[in-house]
């Protein structure tokens, strides 16, 4: 595996990426190879109700909760990043503790998990992925559109959806500043 693979890290938009689709926005990769990417946005919850979503579903369970823009690519596609690791096949473990599938029969185990009542099941039910073709990510990060972090489970379930594009940025710039943070005036030294 390459070790410049991206899979399993947040790309944070800079704040030059100005595309309405990717402004300000925080993207999970699930993949990154020779062929592309692909990735969800986890920072953009909607007004659309997991309900309505899935009323057609009638074996899925009732939970509450919002669906996310994954990103621009197949709104129609649904995805889900969720906790439970001890399902049969919890789908791809993205990073530690975030499993992605689209599998109906994954669904189901969660929304079972949280209407049952298991404490600490955490999940994002996303309609749409955020994709590009081999080289077009590489293009990007060259152009400083994107800055990276390792992803984490706390940030991809993190609870205010509307802070965490700035809480990550900031926290990508300390992570990648050139110069150590100076405490006290300058002039003294």
């Amino acid at each position: 595996m390459n070790p410049r693979w991206l899979g399993g890290h947040f790309l944070i938009a800079g704040r030059s990426l100005l595309d309405p689709n990717f402004f300000r926005s925080v993207v999970l990769i699930l993949e990154h190879n020779e062929q592309g990417a692909l990735g969800l946005i986890v920072n953009r919850p909607t007004r659309l109700r997991l309900k309505s979503l899935f009323q057609q579903l009638d074996q899925l369970p009732e939970v509450d909760g919002e669906v996310y823009i994954g990103g621009p690519v197949q709104p129609g596609a649904v995805f889900l990043l969720h906790n439970v690791s001890g399902l049969e096949n919890p789908g791809e473990e993205v990073c530690p503790g975030v499993f992605a599938a689209s599998n109906v029969g994954v669904f189901r185990q969660v929304f079972q998990a949280v209407a049952s009542g298991y404490e600490n099941v955490r999940f994002r039910v996303c309609g749409g992925y955020a994709g590009w073709a081999a080289q077009q990510l590489e293009s990007e990060l060259a152009r400083a559109d994107w800055l990276v972090l390792p992803a984490s489970a706390e940030w991809v379930f993190e609870h205010d959806p509307y802070e965490l594009w700035e809480r990550l940025y900031q926290k990508a710039l300390e992570r990648n500043r050139l110069l150590p943070h100076l405490k006290g005036n300058p002039e003294w030294n």
